[in-house]
């Protein structure tokens, strides 16, 4: 009958798998960071305009990098790579920042100096090719803000998306790293992440960033594949960078 149904001709590259070689031996989960993110796994951090999450991010991309356990939690030493949509001079205080804090720097960690069009076949080409020039293998690579990677998407367009969802997944498939979103909250709807709900389906793991005057909050709104891990608090503290004096 399925010969019939198809005219006779074979269908290459689509196969069935019983569900009893599936159950033969039990899954594991790979972590990039314990109990907190896959590897080759989607993930969104999100959270209103100043809530820190790109500071969270950065934190995140320098402890993988450098191999430092991350709010108590082990981590997958490897490289990362940071698409960064604005704030260059910023972000250049903020790891040095970190090399302060955590006393070392690092070479496992490459920023771009312009935002990606992740809407962009061709763009999205350039990016993977720049990637794999400078490493093999990533570990992780930030997006940070979606919004400032998005091209002319519309964020509440299920459609331009979908395309950007396809476009990290196969970014994703091809490096074979997880990739981490910096979003903004919804307007008028801080529970949630900014534009269509698409995204947050997409999303393997998602985290809601909440700042109060010099504290941080974070909290799993979804752990798809392993339970949520308990909401976690972190205090904003002035770091003096050696040597960067302002006027």
């Amino acid at each position: 009958m399925a010969s019939e149904e198809c005219g006779g001709r074979s269908m290459s590259g689509f196969t069935l798998t019983p569900v009893s070689t599936l159950t033969s031996s039990q899954p594991q989960n790979t972590w990039l960071i314990k109990n907190f993110m896959e590897a080759a796994s989607l993930g969104m951090l999100f959270g209103a305009p100043a809530s820190a999450k790109s500071f969270l991010a950065m934190d995140i991309a320098f402890c993988i990098a450098n191999n430092i356990d991350w709010s108590g939690k082990k981590t997958k030493q490897g490289t990362v790579i940071y698409l960064a949509g604005e704030g260059f001079s910023g972000m250049a205080k903020r790891f040095k920042a970190l090399e302060t804090k955590y006393g070392t720097v690092t070479q496992n960690i490459h920023i771009s100096q312009e935002p990606a069009n992740m809407l962009s076949r061709d763009h999205l080409d350039a990016v993977y090719d720049a990637i794999v020039t400078t490493c093999t293998n990533p570990a992780l690579i930030v997006v940070d803000t979606l919004h400032r990677n998005f091209g002319d998407g519309d964020e509440n367009s299920a459609k331009d998306l979908g395309i950007f969802i396809n476009h990290l997944s196969a970014l994703r498939n091809a490096t074979g790293a997880a990739i981490l979103l910096v979003h903004h909250s919804g307007h008028g709807a801080s529970e949630r992440a900014r534009g269509s709900s698409a995204i947050r389906a997409a999303m393997d793991t998602e985290y809601k960033v909440e700042k109060s005057e010099s504290s941080v909050t974070l909290k799993c709104t979804k752990a798809k594949e392993f339970n949520a891990p308990e909401p976690a608090s972190f205090d904003l503290e002035p770091i003096i960078l050696p040597g960067w004096c302002d006027d």
